[in-house]
């Protein structure tokens, strides 16, 4: 497990149906309480794989630096899945856009698509929705004490 914790790593992690893969969404972030407090973050670096249980092996989808990362991930059935994230946008200053990338198992494809670049003060409402579902899951997968 990449995760220093099991909370994060079931944040962090989303399983096929059929429970022969785990798409690691992010396996650089972390997650932390302090006080109540709850703070996403972790490496600065975001790394996203594909793990099969049945052979016990990793395959790494996608890796970057301080750039982009990833946040998402969603399976569409056996063989299917979908990763997104955020990247900067090149040659644009402060400004960044969405990607979003879908994996099919059946036919060894990959569909990506971009969205348009926006500018960072946008990008941070949705930077902010994003931590308030992490810290939301975070609560509900808690062991209470």
């Amino acid at each position: 497990m990449p995760w220093e914790d099991l909370i994060t790593a079931d944040i962090f992690t989303v399983s096929s149906p059929d429970s022969a893969f785990d798409l690691e969404i992010d396996t650089y972030q972390g997650i932390t309480e302090d006080q109540g407090k709850i703070s996403v973050g972790g490496e600065p670096d975001s790394r996203s794989a594909l793990y099969d249980r049945r052979r016990n092996r990793e395959t790494v989808l996608f890796f970057s630096g301080t750039p982009a990362g990833a946040h998402w991930g969603r399976w569409f059935g056996r063989r299917r899945f979908a990763l997104a994230g955020w990247s900067d946008a090149p040659d644009s200053g402060h400004w960044k856009q969405g990607w979003l990338s879908i994996y099919s198992g059946a036919d060894s494809s990959i569909a990506s698509y971009v969205t348009r670049i926006v500018p960072d003060t946008t990008f941070e409402r949705y930077r902010t929705a994003w931590e308030h579902w992490v810290e939301a899951r975070y609560r509900a997968l808690k062991p209470r004490t």
